[in-house]
Formats: structure tokens, sequence, C-alpha cells
């Protein structure tokens, strides 16, 4: 008897031994801990969490002992469920030991999603500091993710466009706003073209200048004779309309102003028409002036390739890169800057002007003329240097203990990622700043049509996503301010009405991609080798609970992503197949955030001649209102079939979930094809995806009360979770459907405001 209590004993301890032993994936023994630092990023980004990343030695006494101290601390367990926990071993993370120069371990470093270290315990043995240091971090992280605690109040500001007192509802909320900008964009070029003086330049008019005689000397404002850089943001608006150099409505307009800049390049290669006792006067801004002249000059390089033009490049090229302080990788306001003492005002080193220099080389490189890496290296570096301590760009160096402001911090982004020299992790953590603090450009007067135009080249450079969420919200800011004859006031008094009124056209076409500075995005993955079918892995799609479902998804990196066939049986063109793939990306994006970046679309073709409906998911039908499941006057835009798979379980029927069959759409609304690029459409859109992916029903009409969702709500960019779901005829949320179906996903415990940067979906015209 006492034999076999004996052994009994040591099976229970030897279970014991077993159930608390680290499991093969690192995790001890429960799941908060993650396989990996990208997993825990997407949960902390997800949940809202700071993470700590334990850097255990393999075979190192200390973090053994610790790491079983642990899991006996439940105090420390408790507290632990409000972090994204996730153990490492530092000989596989070389970069992190580098970086955060670790020597001793066990190593506890807490930080945010995005990158940001928040406090680093090196040598840490003692459980009960952990607690200790959790608690700061919680109040830390709270201050970090709340955006009011982090406004610039460094520098005075002049009044904004709008203020947000006075900000009234604007027609381009509603479903169609591109019928709104399309007008204001056309009467803004024509003012524009009109005002193009006979040797191709653009000039402030004598109303805005303040030129005077006082002593029987002739003073003038050198803020007045800004003539390059006018032409060159009035051309970057006019290519951006579509118009090139040799072809469009504005193509003779393009021509006169670049010859314009192409006889202002001097043999020294600074843009100026300008020279002799007065050259000061005119060379006081001198690298912002050539820079933007050289960005505007560069497209119609890349346009349209001239040798000659080549050869004026480079000279500007290595004017710039003359003009460089090499001791600090930044630029001052002129060529000679660097011949001043760095603190006084002609020759500071500041981030806008270095920022603009090292935007004109990228956009001259990228037209084919060789520029050389070490300037933009130390460029970067520069820029790098005056991150401020709230992790945005200040105006500089000297400023980097303080704050920055998102007008800045985007102007540095913008110019670091077009040079290449950095990767998308060593930018994340600015990036996810600027997500949160952007809509603060609307209240920063002073200059503000200089940061607003930066601003938009950063967010479209970032992605369809940063894009979309920064022209939803200054289409209305510049919509709402714009004059009867389709001019925008430049409030400071400085650059002028031509200014103002040529960056804000160039903002409102620059999603239509034609220049080449908005054609190519550094925040997007290379879209010809993902299309490539010898290169693309055949995904394993998840198998359908029911099965007329023609649903194809499949998992990836912790989430999910779905292959689409569209099938179109109405008259199709190119111009008809370009607004259905912008209503397809602009779709995918609005999935992307309804589901907190969980789910999205990957490859879709479009079909043309009503080719391939048999295999399709959605079908654009011209006969789409004969359809006697489509009420006649309830406004319907698309129909989805969405069934239930009942099961014989025990000799009893058992409903299954509900899982999408097709998607229907109308090719037309009365006799025009319908604007799938329009708000209205994609949000129709989108709607009729979560029926067909996620299998969710509609929570309006009859019988019922609205659910603030997408299903129940069309403005809504939600989908309801059980914490606000109201739509009383439905048992359901819309993500316990999903989760039904997607055991994977996350389902947040409140409402989210979601991520903005998708993947990019691969949309292509398939020729059958």
């Amino acid at each position: 008897m006492r034999t076999r209590l004996v052994r009994l004993l040591v099976v229970v301890l030897a279970l014991g031994v077993l159930l608390g032993a680290p499991l093969p994936d690192g995790r001890a023994g429960d799941d908060r801990w993650r396989a990996s630092i990208n997993d825990a990023r997407r949960a902390a980004a997800m949940q809202r969490k700071p993470i700590l990343m334990l850097f255990l030695k393999k075979g190192d006494v200390a973090s053994q002992r610790f790491e079983k101290s642990i899991g006996r601390d439940k105090r420390l367990q408790t507290m632990l469920d409000g972090l994204v926990c996730v153990k490492l071993d530092p000989a596989q993370h070389p970069d992190l030991v580098k970086r955060y120069h670790l020597a001793t371990f066990p190593a506890a470093l807490f930080g945010t999603s995005w990158g940001r270290p928040i406090k680093l315990m090196v040598g840490v043995t003692s459980t009960a500091k952990l607690r200790g240091q959790i608690k700061q971090v919680d109040a830390k992280f709270a201050k970090l993710m709340d955006p009011t605690q982090n406004v610039s109040k460094t520098r005075p500001r002049s009044p904004s466009p709008v203020t947000r007192a006075t900000r009234r509802p604007h027609v381009s909320s509603c479903p169609t706003a591109c019928e709104h900008c399309d007008p204001a964009i056309e009467a803004a070029l024509a003012w524009l073209v009109k005002r193009q003086s006979s040797d191709g330049a653009w000039r402030k008019p004598d109303s805005e200048t303040e030129t005077k005689a006082e002593g029987g000397q002739i003073l003038t404002r050198s803020i007045d004779h800004i003539e390059v850089s006018l032409t060159g943001v009035v051309g970057m608006a006019l290519l951006a309309e579509g118009s090139t150099p040799d072809s469009g409505r504005h193509a003779a307009a393009i021509r006169r102003g670049a010859s314009f800049l192409r006889r202002a390049v001097r043999p020294d290669g600074i843009i100026s028409p300008h020279s002799g006792v007065d050259e000061f006067v005119y060379l006081a801004h001198s690298i912002f002036e050539t820079s933007l002249a050289a960005m505007f000059l560069a497209e119609v390089q890349a346009l349209q390739p001239q040798k000659e033009l080549h050869a004026e490049l480079a000279r500007v090229a290595r004017a710039i890169e003359g003009a460089q302080d090499e001791r600090s990788g930044g630029w001052g306001y002129t060529f000679d800057a660097k011949e001043h003492p760095p603190m006084t005002k002609r020759g500071w080193r500041l981030l806008a002007t270095t920022h603009c220099a090292m935007s004109a080389l990228n956009a001259i490189r990228d037209a084919g003329v060789p520029v050389s890496e070490e300037v933009l290296e130390r460029g970067v570096g520069y820029l790098e240097s005056c991150l401020g301590r709230d992790g945005s760009f200040t105006y500089r160096t000297e400023l980097r203990g303080g704050k920055g402001y998102p007008g800045a911090t985007a102007g540095a982004l913008y110019a670091i990622a077009r040079s290449g020299l950095r990767d998308a992790d060593a930018l994340e953590g600015p990036r996810e700043r600027l997500r949160y603090t952007f809509t603060q450009l609307e209240g920063f007067g002073e200059h503000w049509w200089f940061f607003a135009f930066f601003t938009g080249l950063a967010m479209n450079d970032r992605g369809e996503g940063a894009w979309d969420t920064f022209h939803r919200h200054f289409r209305d800011v510049l919509l709402e301010n714009v004059g009867d004859d389709g001019t925008w006031a430049e409030q400071d008094k400085k650059a002028g009405v031509t200014f103002s009124t040529a960056i804000a056209a160039f903002l409102l076409q620059l999603d239509h991609g034609h220049p080449p500075i908005a054609s190519r995005r550094t925040g997007e993955t290379d879209l010809a080798e993902q299309a490539d079918p010898k290169r693309r892995r055949k995904p394993r799609y998840v198998k359908n609970p029911h099965p007329a479902s023609r649903v194809k998804v499949f998992e990836v990196e912790g989430g999910y992503q779905a292959d689409l066939i569209v099938s179109v049986d109405g008259p199709t063109d190119a111009a008809y197949f370009a607004k259905l793939e912008r209503g397809v990306r602009a779709a995918n994006r609005l999935l992307w955030d309804l589901t907190d970046g969980q789910m999205s679309l990957h490859q879709v073709e479009l079909v043309g001649g009503g080719k391939r409906a048999d295999e399709a998911d959605v079908l654009v039908l011209e006969d789409f209102y004969s359809d006697p499941a489509i009420p006649r006057h309830g406004g319907a835009h698309g129909i989805t079939m969405v069934s239930r798979r009942t099961d014989l379980v025990g000799g009893r029927a058992v409903v299954g979930h509900r899982i999408g069959e097709w998607v229907k759409l109308p090719y037309s609304v009365g006799e025009e094809p319908f604007p799938w690029h329009h708000d209205g459409p994609v949000r129709v859109f989108a709607h009729e995806l979560c029926h067909y992916l996620l299998g969710v029903q509609d929570e309006y009409g009859v019988g019922g009360s609205f659910c603030d969702c997408i299903v129940g709500n069309r403005h809504a960019t939600e989908l309801c979770g059980d914490h606000n779901h109201t739509d009383d005829r439905r048992p359901h949320s819309c993500w316990a459907h999903a989760e039904l179906l997607y055991p994977r996903l996350f389902v947040p415990g409140e409402t989210d405001p979601g991520p903005w940067d998708p993947p990019r979906a691969i949309v292509r015209v398939v020729d059958e």
C-alpha cells in the first residue's frame, strides 16, 4: 500500500513539473505570452496595451530562476493581463540587444506597438520591482495614447483656415463627394492658367506685394519674389490633373512653366531668374525656391526624358548637395547658409529646409539623375536628430527636448521614406504619432499651406489607408474655404493666393495618381511581384460551412484575406474599370477598418462581358432591379445571398453558421454607370462584403431597432459587438457572427477606430 502511495506521489509531482515547465513555443503555461514580436505588436495595437519584452538568456541560471518566480507571483500574473507579453532569446535578436545596449540578463523592455520604448530594466531578478515598474508604465502609456496631452504649443500660431467652432456640415460629407471636388478643381486650375505670365512664370499679384521707396532707395520683401517656387507648385497641380508636357488640356501651360524654370537654372545650379545688387533679396529663401521648382522639373523629366533637362537637374542636384552642412547634415535658408554661424537666422539648420531639399534630391534621383547617397544619409541623420520627446519631429535639433507638431513630422517622414535609407519599422513610431495628431494641422495657421502640401505627400506615400484618412478630413476643410472665384486665401499674407490655390488643387487631385510623385508609394509592396503567379504561394482557403458558398478566405499572419472575382455584364471600357478598381480599393480600406485590421482583400479579378458569372463572387448586373427580391422603392443598391447550413446531429436538424453565396450589385443608376469610386457606392460595396464574408445580417428595417454599425447605419465604420448591439430582432452581434466563422479573430471589447493602412489589394482586369 505504501509503495502505491509513493508511486502516485511521484506521478503527481511529475505532472506538476510538466505543467509548470515552459511550453515549446515559449509560453509559460498560459496564452498571455506571444509567440513573436510581430504577433505581440499586432495584439498590442488592437488591444491598445503596452508590450513587455522579457529577455531570458538560454542556459543562464538567473534567467531560469526569474522565469520560475514569475509563474509563482500571483499578483504579478494579474498585472501582466494588462500587457502584451513576449519572451525573447537575446541570441536570436542581436539587433535589439545592440539598440538597447543589453549586457546583463534577464532584462525587461516595456514599449508601444509602434516601437517606442517606455522603460528598460537590465539585470532584473525581483518580481516586486517588476510590479512597481508596471504601474509606472501603465501611467506613461495612458499619457502617450492621449492625443490631448501632445498638442504642440512651442510656437505662436496665426489663425487657421477654419476653426472647429465655426465648422459646419458641408456638402462633401454626402456619399458623392467627388461631385463637389471636381468643380472646385476645375475652377482653381482655370484661375491659375489665366494668371500665367507671358514668360511662363506665376507671380504674386501687385496687391500682395509691399515694395516701397524710402529715402530714395527701393525696399522690397524677399517673400514678394518667389516666382520660382510658385511656378513649381502650380506646375505640380497641373500635372496632377493628368496633363503632361505634350498632352492634355494644360500641356501648353506646363511647357511654358517648365521652360521658364529651365532658363532660370544658373551655372551654379541655383534656380533663380535674378542676379545683381539685390541678389540676397531674391535668394533669401533660395533652398525652398530651388527645391520646389526642382520637384516639378523632376516630374517633367520622368514623364518626358530629355538629355538637356537631365544635365540641368544634375547641376541643381550638385548645388543642393553642396549647400548641406556636412557636420549636422541639415540645410539652412540659403545656399551660403553654412558659411554663417549656425545660430544666426541666416545660418540656422532647419527641419523644413532639410526635408524640402531632400525631397527635391529624391525626386531628381527618381527621374534618373544620380544623387549622392552620403548626402541623403547625412540628411536623414539630421531629421532623426529633430525627433522630439513625444515621438513627433520638431523644427530644429535644438528644440528636440520639447514637443513636435504634425506638419514637421509629415515632411520629415516623407523625405526619409522616399530616400529609401530606412525600413518601415524604423519609422513606425513617428508614423503612429502622425496618425493620432494629423488633424491638429488644421489649427496650425502659420505656413499652413506649406505643411498641408507635405502632409498630403507623406500620407499618399504611406499608402491608400493613410491617404484616405487625410483626404476625408481635409477635403471638407478645403471645400469649406474655397472662394467664389475658385481660389483659396493664404491667411499668413506671405506666399499669396496663387500658392494656396495651387496646393489646394494639388491635394484634391493627389489620389488620381497621375504624376510620378503620386503613383509610386514607398509604403506599399511590389505589386508586380505579388501578382506573379510563379512567385505567389497558392493560398489555402478556409473551409466554408455552406456548400453553396463561393467565399475564398485564407489565413495570413494572424489575420484573414479574401480573393474575389467580379463579373460585369454591362458595357465596360478602361474608364469604367478604373472607377470600379478605385471602388474596390476603397471598400478594402473600409473592410480593414471595420475588422480592426484583421481582414482585407487580397486579389480581385475584374471580368467584363458577364463572363465567369457562374463562379464570380460579385455580379454587377444591368438588370439588377428586375430581381423580385430587390425592393423597387427601398433605395436598395446591393443584395447578398446569405444562407445557413443545416446539419443532422443525433437525428435533429441543427442550424449552422451563416455564410454568403454571392453578391449582386447594380451596373447603373438611371442611365449612367454606377459611380463605384464615390463614397456612397463604396459603403454599399463594403456593406455587402460584410454580409458575404462575415455572414452578418442587416440590422435595420421594420420590426426592429437600428444598430449603429455598418449593417445598420450606412455612415458607420464599425461592426457592433455584444457591448453595443441594439437591434432586438438579431440575437447576435456582428462580431459574434464573424467569430463563429473565423475563430482567430480578436473581438474588441469596445469600439476601436481601427488602423489606417490595409494591405494593398491586387486588382487587375482579366481579359478573357
